[in-house]
């Protein structure tokens, strides 16, 4: 990564306003960065602090996005990479969801695939999504499964939807059920 100046990173911001965006990370006062557009493509960076400037995480890309302090994603070559605290945890894929630090999905050709501290939750599969530490609802086949802290709440539903811990609903044979336990 090519680190810049405090006066390299005035200096392009300057020049590039009406093709800049700006990221704030609420959690960290002094974490933020932007991206801007120039000949059709994006460069990243990201602010190392008030006093000392920046460095260049990504250059050239098709599109990129930043979550928080080194945590983004970026489209190059025609497929997706997300980066981890200079770590490539995916890359080259059809799409990235990232939901937090280590809990991700992404779509590759043979479907969907959930991540969740590098533990592969459950990959193939027409969709997902994540609700808190193992617990996240999959599609497979019109099909839904939700899982909660790894065991199986209901599966081969039409619908399901996880509310909080224990506190589930599902549809089955046109039929809604409500667990509230």
């Amino acid at each position: 990564m090519t680190k810049l100046t405090l006066e390299q990173l005035e200096y392009i911001q300057d020049n590039n306003e009406d093709n800049i965006h700006h990221y704030e990370d609420y959690d960290d006062e002094y974490s933020s960065a932007f991206r801007y557009k120039k000949n059709d493509k994006w460069t990243l960076i990201q602010s190392t602090d008030e006093e000392e400037g920046g460095e260049i995480l990504v250059e050239d890309a098709h599109y990129v996005e930043w979550y928080e302090k080194n945590v983004f994603i970026y489209l190059a070559n025609g497929g997706w990479t997300l980066i981890e605290d200079n770590e490539v945890l995916i890359e080259n894929v059809k799409h990235i969801l990232w939901y937090r630090k280590g809990i991700f999905e992404y779509e590759n050709d043979n479907g969907y695939t959930l991540i969740e501290n590098g533990e592969v939750l459950i990959e193939n599969v027409d969709k997902t999504e994540w609700y808190e530490e193992s617990t996240f609802k999959y599609i497979k086949d019109s099909k839904e499964t939700l899982v909660q802290y790894g065991k199986i709440l209901v599966e081969d539903a039409e619908e399901a939807d996880w509310h909080r811990p224990n506190v589930y609903e599902y549809k089955k044979n046109g039929e809604w059920e409500y667990i509230n336990n």
